[in-house]
């Protein structure tokens, strides 16, 4: 099951998947990708301390891995990243669904037995792959 906990460990939301899952990725901006046995991804949001299903892809292989890291765009340097207002840094660590600046727009699925990774669009309603 999945669970979001605040940081005093009380559990706001629970979603049961309707399999077991094997793999599972999340960022900082509240976007949980799992993979569930017989290749089915699920993109999962936190929005309003609840769990919320966005869209779901059933793969024609087993997950063996995601990643939903978001891209930094270009103009943004690390030393910009690094000045950024400690105000907001101190407020993103007291409350976990404040969202991070960036969210991901991809998601990275790799899969067994062909040793492929596919690219999906976060952005669509049925995820979408992309070159």
């Amino acid at each position: 099951e999945i669970r979001l906990a605040n940081f005093g460990g009380d559990v706001l939301d629970t979603v049961i998947p309707e399999t077991n899952m094997t793999v599972a990725a999340g960022n900082e901006a509240g976007q949980i990708v799992v993979a569930l046995r017989g290749g089915k991804v699920c993109y999962l949001e936190v929005e309003n301390a609840k769990i919320i299903q966005r869209s779901s892809k059933q793969m024609d292989r087993e997950v063996s891995c995601l990643n939903i890291n978001p891209f930094t765009p270009k103009e943004t340097s690390t030393a910009v990243m690094d000045t950024s207002d400690e105000n907001e840094k101190s407020a993103r660590s007291k409350n976990p669904s404040l969202k991070a600046t960036h969210s991901a727009t991809l998601c990275a699925v790799g899969l067994w037995d062909d040793f492929t990774v596919r690219l999906l669009s976060l952005e669509s309603a049925n995820l979408i792959e992309v070159l």
